[in-house]
């Protein structure tokens, strides 16, 4: 990247995006917003910066504030849907009453966040309204396969003091269903009205938060939450539908003890995955979702490769 600077501009120090629109950048140093610009050098290698980088930028010592991204430092990893880097945690919101849960939606989240190599936590919001016991079977059925569920309510905000801590020092991205409350929790965990950054961000004349752009929201414990429109549309693909059982943390016991090396599970004879299920030691509604899914991401398979 392009080390260079204009007699106007201070020594570089290094900051976080928080926010971007039509290439101005919101970037957080020691507490203090500024507003940046990318130099061209970015557009030349084609590269663009994203909130959550870590990047170096000089101040424009003639106007308050204002600054331009000299370098962006290496990221940890990086998503295309939504847009945004060095991602560390998933946070799946979904509810047990309304909406209803789309688990399909849940798994395929599951398995992006595990292709992305994030952390994954499951909150079932709304804990405090009824919900058919068949739901509730369905979220036993994580459990039973090693995932992290936090259980919150609304009406007391019971739930969101084991939740908190998961957060802290990590970057989270919040997904799930419109309508399951991903807003309230995070104006539970955040006051927005007292968060020096919201004020930063008025002391420069920027509008308000806005969810039509991916924008991370600071937390005091030291992490970030990355609020954003259209989480359900989440990157989830996979290389090959082969490779779908290894997103299935609880076949694992049973690799290798397939009569055939590359058994689907679906219909193989002597398939200790079946039999697993049959002997009742697997989820019937995780594994129902795994046949649905290997099905779906084998017909896209054989689409792209078929002559």
């Amino acid at each position: 990247m392009d080390s260079s600077f204009n007699a106007s501009e201070g020594f570089p120090i290094i900051g976080k995006i928080i926010k971007g629109v039509a290439g101005s950048y919101d970037v957080l140093c020691d507490g203090v917003l500024y507003v940046c610009s990318a130099r061209g050098i970015f557009r030349k290698e084609g590269v663009t910066p994203l909130p959550g980088d870590n990047v170096e930028f000089a101040i424009d010592e003639k106007q308050e504030r204002i600054g331009s991204i000299m370098r962006i430092l290496e990221r940890e990893s990086s998503l295309s849907r939504p847009p945004v880097a060095n991602v560390q945690q998933l946070l799946i919101v979904l509810t047990l009453s309304s909406p209803p849960p789309d688990f399909i939606l849940v798994d395929k989240m599951l398995i992006s966040a595990m292709i992305n190599k994030l952390a994954l936590i499951i909150c079932v919001n709304k804990c405090d309204m009824a919900s058919h016991e068949e739901f509730q079977e369905e979220i036993r059925g994580y459990e039973r396969a090693g995932y992290r569920v936090v259980r919150t309510t609304i009406e007391d905000r019971s739930g969101y003091e084991a939740l908190l801590p998961e957060l802290c020092d990590r970057i989270t991205i919040f997904a799930g269903q419109s309508g399951v409350g991903k807003s309230t929790i995070l104006n539970a965990i955040i006051d927005r009205d007292h968060m020096e950054v919201g004020s930063m961000s008025q002391r420069i004349k920027r509008g308000k938060h806005t969810t039509r752009h991916v924008e991370l929201v600071a937390l005091k414990c030291g992490g970030y939450i990355i609020d954003s429109p259209g989480f359900s549309t989440f990157d989830f693909g996979i290389e090959d539908y082969r490779t779908l059982d290894r997103f299935y943390p609880e076949f694992s016991q049973y690799a290798g003890g397939c009569r055939f090396n590359e058994c689907s599970h679906i219909h193989e004879p002597d398939c200790q995955v079946r039999i697993a299920l049959g002997n009742g030691e697997l989820h019937r509604g995780r594994y129902d979702r795994y046949a649905e899914l290997y099905g779906q991401y084998k017909e896209a398979y054989d689409k792209k490769y078929s002559r």
